[in-house]
């Protein structure tokens, strides 16, 4: 079984109010943790480092869970490591700032 190691330095969320942005980090450690499991990411980037400088999940839709959230922003991690595995550039957007919610995955 392949391992896939991820750190996060820092999730960038507009607009939650704090209690909501540590639902949303404890939805996406187990968002994240559930497609790690399922061998997609090492399958993506072929057992390479890769590192993505920024992410844009963009904008939630309204009234979203932090379980939505979480799997919005995990399928654009999935979608930049596909392009990443096409193309080999892991330069994207830099996001836009706003309130943080700190922590490792």
């Amino acid at each position: 079984m392949k391992a896939v190691h991820l750190h996060i330095d820092r999730i960038v969320v507009d607009g939650l109010p704090e209690a909501r942005q540590r639902q949303f980090a404890r939805a996406l450690d187990e968002q994240l943790r559930q497609w790690a499991a399922s061998g997609a990411a090492s399958e993506m980037t072929g057992n390479r480092r890769v590192r993505i400088p920024a992410l844009n999940a963009w904008l939630l839709k309204p009234g979203a869970t932090a379980s939505e959230a979480a799997r919005q922003v995990v399928n654009s991690v999935a979608r930049r490591l596909g392009a990443i595995g096409q193309s080999g550039n892991a330069r994207g957007p830099a996001n836009a700032g706003g309130q943080e919610a700190r922590g490792h995955v």
